[in-house]
């Protein structure tokens, strides 16, 4: 099997698992009979999980390899979409969440990974075409499970996401993780040979790496400024995404006109929100299919003057329209950036580290989700939602300036 369309199925399903949790919100809701705030507590159950399973993950991974974590991983979601279709209680919900987080995060993890081996001959490009799949599966999730469940009752549909998910997990199992091999670069005139008898004594053997030497390699990255830039960058762009998806129909429903009436209203909002995201994953398109190695550096400084342009537009945008645009322009402009921050993470960390590496960069997107909308909301509550984006707008300086130190420092 090719391990790049095989992972680009199972990141596809890890995308609808993300995006599950709304698609069930009113149907889990009513069929549990719980109210708004204890829905939230099954959200923040999940994302309590995530940080510090990501986070563990990263050593397990480097330990047993990505292919026994993602198997896992995928196992776990099963069990708790399992789970999930047949408890009648709130408590039973939380756990059969929390076991969803967990198992979300390991595969989260090793998806990267595996990234890094499948696309090893252009990440960038690679890395996009992955997180644009993610976000594609994500994106169909609420209109799939709503077919689903109309079709079949609530304990069937979600039983059957549950079976539906292992499959990939078990194609996995069967692929090689031999690493792609380099593009051949005929102008330079340099193409790759394939080992064969008469050059394999140039072919150095593999050897199984000592526990020394894991100790070692992840010491060396401990030290790696580039690891260090990777996650502080990670911490203050994060935050921008998600605030962006969670506050744009706010923003648009504040500006459109009070005798409106609340069903266009509510349109209009849902379709600045959709816009968002569907320029989001054009730009993750358009990375995958024209992005070249070695531009990524450039790619960050460019977005993130974009960016941060664009969300100090979003402060003092009066108009309607006008911020609607603003927002599928900050869509539009920040879809390459983690696909790409992940491509010069795991290019330049070694394979044996790289599910530590992961698991690093997703700690500092977790301190990040945490503190920036929390600012956010406290400023809005104090004033309006607009001024609250300027806390927005200086994490996104903040970002700018850690992309410029990145392009610094490849430079040198």
């Amino acid at each position: 099997m090719e391990l790049k369309a095989v992972l680009l199925i199972a990141v596809a399903m890890l995308g609808m698992c993300y995006a599950l949790l709304g698609s069930l919100k009113l149907a889990l809701a009513e069929r549990l009979e719980i109210t708004e705030d204890k829905v939230g507590g099954l959200v923040a159950a999940f994302g309590f999980m995530v940080g510090p399973v990501i986070l563990l993950c990263g050593f397990l991974t480097d330990k047993f390899g990505p292919k026994e974590i993602w198997f896992a991983g995928a196992v776990l979601v099963g069990i708790s979409l399992m789970l999930l279709a047949r408890i009648r209680t709130y408590l039973g919900a939380v756990v059969a969440v929390l076991i969803l987080g967990s198992g979300w995060a390991m595969m989260v993890n090793v998806s990267n990974v595996l990234g890094k081996i499948a696309f090893s001959e252009n990440l960038v490009s690679g890395m996009s075409y992955v997180d644009f799949v993610f976000a594609v599966g994500a994106f169909v999730m609420p209109a799939s499970m709503a077919w689903l469940l109309n079709r079949m009752k609530f304990s069937s549909g979600v039983t059957l996401l549950g079976a539906v998910t292992v499959i990939p997990a078990m194609c996995i199992m069967l692929v090689s993780l031999e690493p792609s091999p380099p593009l051949d670069n005929a102008a330079d005139g340099n193409q790759t040979q394939p080992v064969t008898e008469a050059n394999a004594t140039t072919a150095p053997e593999e050897k199984p790496e000592t526990p020394a030497e894991s100790s070692d390699a992840f010491q060396k990255m401990l030290r790696d400024p580039v690891l260090w830039l990777c996650c502080l960058t990670m911490l203050f762009y994060a935050p921008l995404e998600l605030s962006l998806g969670a506050w744009a129909t706010t923003l648009v429903k504040r500006q459109i006109p009070d005798d409106t009436p609340a069903q266009q209203s509510d349109r209009l909002a849902s379709m600045a929100l959709s816009g968002f995201w569907l320029c989001f994953l054009g730009s993750r398109l358009l990375t995958a299919i024209f992005a070249k190695p070695g531009v990524e550096h450039l790619l960050h400084v460019v977005v993130a003057v974009l960016g941060t342009a664009g969300l100090l537009g979003l402060v003092f945008s009066k108009k309607r329209n006008q911020t609607i645009g603003l927002i599928m322009f900050c869509g539009f402009v920040f879809g390459p950036v983690f696909p790409v921050l992940m491509a010069i993470l795991l290019g330049h960390v070694p394979l044996e580290v790289s599910g530590r590496a992961v698991g690093l960069l997703f700690a500092g997107a977790s301190i990040g989700w945490t503190i920036i909308p929390l600012l956010i909301g406290r400023i809005a509550d104090r004033s309006n939602l607009q001024r609250g984006f300027l806390v927005a707008v200086a994490s996104s300086v903040v970002f700018l300036g850690l992309v410029i130190a990145h392009y610094i420092y490849h430079a040198q």
